[in-house]
């Protein structure tokens, strides 16, 4: 998964430019008391150019993942990489200040939190924006080890129903920072079995963030996409997201996440989450668009097809082979007894027969080749009015611009995380 595109954070020490030798030079990790990530990288072979020396790449790579890490270049160590077929190995380290304060501490574990979650998932962010992309993947080998002199917060204080409770209260920050010590306490313990079940906790953690009261968009956008990673149909972070990408003007990949939503949350009674996004989109001028749903007519026997629901202004798009074609008839008797009706999609159209429902109602689609009607290759269509407005109920203010608009984040917050590989390792090292 790609980031979208965000401004350079100010930190101070750290350039976002791409780095020569000389800007961030290679130097031990700090050895005073801090927690440390430890990430086994493997890029794809594009991310370090023929051209370009082991040591401009390990400095271009040190300078990115101290912005990534948001610490000072000295808080970053980077290997010597190396080629292995068409992938780049290579070892990242960065250390985190822990202090003596629980504001330092707690600020140590928000960032041990970010940078963790980009090094073992996301390694994309990590990189200087022009060797960045979407296949890039780490390993999954890893040590941990703790010595006194910086401490976690684990086990964590607060439940993950706790810090829910904390959000819905208005306490963002709170909620936050419960979460952030869960998530620490789980990247420390080495638990990808118990991180690959918390797409509720990204998921909210991702609200928490963007809701406090110094939002943060982009670290956002990594645990909505994170928490998507985990649970790709959890609906509340793929509303969340999309009110996320109107909020920083990100309106194509807006319309896109309301597509997505469309199909996990069919009408009519689909979700509040798409009721709050439309309605985001709505409110800040954002055209919907077209969407356009396909339709594997040649597989639709046995009523397998059907009902199919959808909202005006929608677009099937039947793709079949020449042995077929798409017939409207006039209503349900006819589509009982596949009587003859309009041929609207021939027996040439297959590449893509698109078919726009212009008016609330029901439609009715029949294959007229052979018996195929009467073995099932039909459809009835269910044309639904657009919600515009989410439903009422909604747990949660919406962080979409209208405050007064309930939204749909808590709807499909425990929607149960599909268990996924995690691709990365990273090592939680308390060091004296």
């Amino acid at each position: 998964m790609e980031r979208t595109g965000y401004p350079c954070p100010e930190v101070s020490g750290v350039s976002c430019a791409s780095a020569s030798t000389d800007t961030c030079v290679d130097s031990a990790v700090t050895t005073a008391a801090n927690v440390t990530v430890s990430a086994s990288l493997t890029l794809p072979s594009e991310a370090w150019p023929m051209t370009e020396t082991p040591a401009d790449f390990a400095a271009a790579l040190k300078n990115s993942a101290a912005v990534a890490a948001n610490v000072t270049c000295d808080s970053v160590a980077v290997g010597t990489p190396a080629r292995v077929a068409n992938t780049v190995t290579v070892d990242v380290t960065a250390a985190f200040q822990v202090g003596a304060t629980d504001e330092t501490k707690n600020a140590a574990t928000d960032r041990v939190v970010a940078f963790a979650t980009k090094a073992m998932y996301m390694t994309d962010w990590l990189l200087p924006a022009e060797k960045r992309s979407s296949v890039n993947a780490a390993t999954d080998t890893a040590a941990v080890a703790a010595s006194a002199g910086a401490t976690l917060p684990c086990p964590a204080s607060k439940t993950y129903e706790e810090a829910v409770e904390l959000s819905d209260a208005g306490s963002h920050e709170e909620a936050a920072r419960a979460l952030n010590d869960l998530l620490v306490c789980a990247y420390e313990s080495g638990g990808a079995a118990a991180l690959n079940d918390m797409a509720d906790e990204f998921n909210v953690l991702g609200y928490s963030t963007r809701k406090a009261e110094n939002p943060d968009t982009q670290l956002s956008e990594l645990y909505y996409k994170r928490a998507l990673q985990i649970e790709p149909t959890h609906v509340g972070a793929t509303g969340y997201l999309g009110e996320l990408y109107v909020q920083t003007g990100n309106f194509e990949l807006a319309r896109e996440t309301l597509d997505k939503l469309k199909l996990m949350c069919p009408p009519p009674n689909d979700c509040v989450a798409l009721g709050v996004l439309r309605h985001a989109m709505s409110v800040n001028g954002v055209i919907e668009g077209a969407f356009v749903r396909d339709v594997a007519w040649n597989d639709c026997y046995d009523l397998a097809c059907s009902p199919m629901n959808i909202t005006v202004g929608d677009t099937l798009n039947f793709v079949y082979s020449e042995t077929h074609d798409v017939v409207k008839v006039a209503d349900a008797a006819a589509f009982e007894t596949c009587a003859a009706g309009v041929t609207v999609g021939t027996t040439g159209d297959g590449a893509g027969y698109e078919h726009k429902f212009e008016d609330v109602g029901v439609e009715y689609f029949v294959c007229s080749q052979g018996s195929h009607c009467a073995s099932g290759q039909k459809m009835v269509v269910n044309v639904h009015s657009a919600r515009t407005t989410p439903s009422a109920g909604g747990e949660a203010p919406s962080y979409s611009l209208e405050p007064e608009v309930e939204s749909g984040a808590r709807e499909g917050v425990r929607g149960g995380a599909l268990a996924a590989a995690a691709a990365a390792a990273v090592a939680l090292v308390a060091a004296a």
